[in-house]
């Protein structure tokens, strides 16, 4: 992106973003996380982001295309009736964060960046197969206990949430080994966790079903098949966690080869319906 002039003028832009509502917008996050130097990090906020990338119609910021002088502009948070005025210098430094991030995310893989992403594709994949048998060892163990009448268990809801939390490698320059500041006004408590999904199974299907969808199953959760290059991750089949990793949480494909950690939570919601007994 061209270097722009600097509006000294009185705020030009009006934008309405929600505050609260910003901290499920995963690409602010990233952004925030990963493209803005740390002495913006404290005034620039998720919402901030979010309204500079979807609300300025008039120019592009996708293509990085704005005009020769970068006004400033005023954030009216409609959550929270407050307003805050952003100088057209950090206005500046955000939508060049904003491209950079884009960017990244439709440049052409390396051949390492392409391996890394594979890798961590196969992985989880396995990963996956162990989750569901834990979850299928899970439920037999519960419905056992209904059956036996031991342990008050009337019933159970298997609806299998797996919390799982990714971080990035001891090497990555955002870890806490390599920068200990980073964590400092970042969006999370941790600056060498990456991201946090949820993932969802009842288990009520039979798991070698071809119908059967959830974690561990053998559908192809690529929505971006890519025909042409023999060997790219666009082409192979993505497991559930993958999938998620990259379309909903929207994770650079390029930046896979980041995540050296996961930590994962099973968490299992046991009902126990018992009548009242009245006495007259």
């Amino acid at each position: 992106m061209q270097k722009a002039q600097v509006s000294l003028e009185k705020p030009i832009k009006f934008l309405t973003a929600s505050y609260h509502r910003a901290r499920h917008r995963p690409h602010a996050r990233y952004i925030h996380k990963y493209y803005l130097p740390q002495e913006l990090k404290q005034r620039i906020f998720l919402a901030d982001i979010g309204a500079l990338m979807h609300n300025l119609d008039d120019w592009n910021v996708w293509l990085g295309k704005f005009p020769d002088i970068i006004p400033c502009c005023v954030i009216r948070y409609n959550d929270l009736l407050l307003e805050k005025t952003i100088p057209g210098h950090d206005v500046e430094v955000v939508l060049q964060a904003i491209t950079a991030y884009f960017d990244d995310t439709h440049s052409v893989l390396t051949k390492d960046e392409n391996l890394a992403a594979t890798n961590l594709n196969t992985w989880l994949m396995g990963w996956e197969k162990k989750l569901l048998a834990e979850g299928i060892r899970l439920r037999k163990e519960m419905e056992q206990q209904i059956k036996s009448g031991n342990g008050g268990l009337t019933d159970h809801d298997i609806d299998l949430e797996v919390e799982a939390s990714f971080y990035v490698s001891d090497d990555d320059p955002f870890s806490e080994d390599k920068n200990p500041e980073a964590s400092e006004h970042d969006v999370d408590e941790e600056a060498s966790l990456l991201c946090s999904v949820s993932l969802l199974n009842d288990f009520s299907e039979d798991a070698t079903s071809l119908d059967y969808w959830g974690i561990g199953d053998a559908r192809d959760h690529n929505d971006e098949h890519c025909s042409g290059h023999e060997g790219s991750i666009y082409e192979a089949r993505h497991c559930m966690t993958f999938h998620e990793l990259h379309s909903h949480q929207c994770i650079p494909m390029k930046h896979m080869g980041r995540i050296g950690i996961v930590i994962s939570d099973i968490k299992i919601l046991h009902q126990n319906h018992q009548e009242i007994v009245k006495l007259l």
